[in-house]
């Protein structure tokens, strides 16, 4: 493939090629349109899943270059005036970053009108984003584990080892719902369905974890059991989220967090069998095999 996909001449939009159902195309796509930039500015490229053959879909491969290479999502910025090579921007936190930049009264984008985020008035704002944010990562990378050893999804069977990392994932919901429930954050929280008030780029990516996890898997955790257990450093918790569950509710009302099934937003049925098959002895209460 050449290391350049885009002409001299090429008249695109800047491209963002995803797998969209995924979790880290997912992030951009929610960003994307909490920020309302649209498909005039940044087009999704929609690449089938790695097992339908991991190149742009018939419906879009006529209109626009193939894949890149690496890893989706990938923020493709066709040549123009002072750039004769194509700009690749990847991961999706440098996607969303650049964005950021670029949508700034100085950046490339400044013309779109997209909406400014929440990004904090002062210096202790911007912390407690940041707290949030680096949280919600955590989150997404501890999931891995538990789906790797506890689904048909992953690589090995290994349940015990699955339910353990589970109770991590656990441990971080219960300081993510603590900081939801503070000051810097509960008005905001309060307020999440109203699709007016933006959001945050910690918001965003809390919400991409949270429907991912149950949208795919299956599992609600921001459902706690409600009952007493031992964390992970044998302190004694009460497995409540209430911060945490209204919060998702609320975003689950806003325009961005529509799936549209047409544009690959939704796994196959196939994948979702996989995805949600649970091995015996990972989640309370039985599984799904």
């Amino acid at each position: 493939m050449s290391a350049d996909i885009f002409t001299p001449e090429s008249n695109f939009p800047w491209l963002l090629y995803a797998y969209p159902w995924m979790p880290y195309p997912r992030r951009v796509s929610l960003y994307l349109s909490e920020k309302r930039i649209s498909s005039t500015a940044i087009q999704i490229v929609h690449v089938s899943d790695p097992q339908a053959g991991n190149c742009v879909v018939p419906s879009q491969a006529s209109k626009y270059p193939p894949r890149p290479a690496g890893s989706l999502p990938i923020l493709a910025i066709p040549p123009s005036a002072g750039r004769t090579e194509t700009l690749y921007i990847r991961q999706s936190m440098a996607i969303i970053n650049f964005l950021e930049e670029q949508c700034a009264p100085s950046g490339e984008l400044k013309h779109v009108g997209a909406r400014e985020l929440v990004t904090g008035k002062n210096v202790i704002e911007r912390a407690r984003l940041m707290e949030l944010l680096t949280l919600a990562e955590e989150l997404t990378v501890s999931w891995n584990s538990v789906r790797t050893f506890g689904t048909k999804a992953g690589t090995m069977v290994y349940p015990a080892g699955a339910k353990e990392m589970l109770r991590w994932v656990h441990r971080t919901l219960h300081t993510i719902n603590d900081i939801l429930a503070s000051p810097d954050h509960a008005m905001r929280v309060a307020s999440i369905a109203d699709d007016e008030e933006p959001v945050s780029v910690a918001d965003i990516v809390l919400y991409q974890f949270l429907e991912f996890v149950d949208d795919c898997y299956g599992v609600d955790v921001t459902k706690g059991s409600g009952d007493v257990k031992k964390d992970v450093y044998g302190r004694e918790v009460k497995e409540t989220y209430i911060g945490l569950e209204e919060f998702y509710e609320g975003f689950k009302k806003r325009r961005s967090a529509e799936r549209n099934e047409q544009a690959g937003e939704v796994a196959n049925d196939a994948v979702l069998e996989r995805l949600k098959f649970w091995y015996d002895g990972v989640l309370p209460g039985g599984s799904s095999s």
